[in-house]
């Protein structure tokens, strides 16, 4: 299922959750919309070929009436990581531990 977010007062964004991501995650181009820029970044070698993962920290996440500031969100330098969701990026446990979740 799919939830719309917007990230720091942009346009509504699909996102999917999913419990098995610790933190938000994007694609490369959302994130750059949203305009974060990475605090640390590694590389992956283990995959073929190597893909960097950046992570930030987004000023304003809202869900619906709900706004979450300053949390930490990932992304990569492949767009096709969010896309496997049909959506622009995925929720993950480090936000909804924060809150009593359903899924109804």
């Amino acid at each position: 299922p799919l939830v719309e977010v917007s990230l720091n007062g942009g346009p509504p964004q699909n996102f999917a959750f999913y419990t098995n991501v610790a933190s938000v995650g994007m694609s490369a181009a959302v994130a750059r919309e949203a305009g974060l820029k990475a605090v640390a970044e590694v590389t992956l070698d283990y995959l073929d070929p190597p893909q960097t993962m950046y992570y930030g920290v987004l000023d304003s996440f809202r869900l619906g009436g709900i706004e979450v500031r300053k949390i930490p969100v990932g992304w990569s330098d492949d767009d096709d990581g969010a896309s496997l969701t049909g959506g622009s990026g995925m929720i993950g446990t480090w936000l909804f531990y924060h809150f009593l979740t359903t899924i109804d």
